[in-house]
């Protein structure tokens, strides 16, 4: 089973859809995930997320188990006005669906967001926080429940790349 995690593309701050670039890296990164194999696709129900698995050109699901979690979890900054059991929720909904889709023993795609892709590496083992920067498109990859890759960008061309992300070893 490998279960692989893409960050959704660069996204607009304000509208939250992909920009231009965060389209053309969706692009990319469809052409090299269509060389992989991969037997079912989930995506966030949030639209930077659904914009870029779109791209991919085959059906998937919408799940909202995958929206983004608040970033408190991966030792993030408290957000004012954040309620005091969104912590707790966002866990109870990440931890649901990991269980659901661990159990599939497929080759499966999630499409969804930085802080949950640091999550579900962290159940993982990983030290991943909140200040290692995940890159738009970047992919990571678990296999038979051992971190194979993070942050896996060599798909994208350089100027495709962010400039602000941190290499994470």
């Amino acid at each position: 089973m490998k279960l692989y995690l893409l960050r959704h593309g660069e996204a607009d701050p304000v509208t939250k859809k992909l920009t231009p670039k965060g389209e053309l890296q969706a692009k990319e990164t469809a052409g090299f995930l269509n060389t992989l194999k991969i037997d079912k696709i989930y995506s966030s129900t949030m639209e930077r997320a659904i914009q870029t698995a779109t791209f991919l050109g085959k059906s998937f699901e919408q799940r909202s188990e995958l929206n983004e979690i608040y970033r408190v979890i991966v030792k993030g900054p408290i957000k004012e006005g954040t309620p005091e059991d969104r912590e707790e929720k966002d866990r109870k909904r990440a931890d649901k669906f990991w269980e659901e889709v661990s159990k599939e023993k497929k080759n499966i795609l999630l499409v969804c967001h930085g802080n949950i892709i640091r999550y579900y590496l962290n159940k993982m083992g990983s030290d991943i926080i909140w200040e290692n920067e995940l890159q738009p498109c970047s992919l990571s990859m678990i296999e038979n429940d051992n971190i194979r890759v993070i942050n896996y960008v060599d798909h994208l061309p350089e100027h495709l790349r962010s400039p602000r992300a941190k290499k994470l070893d």
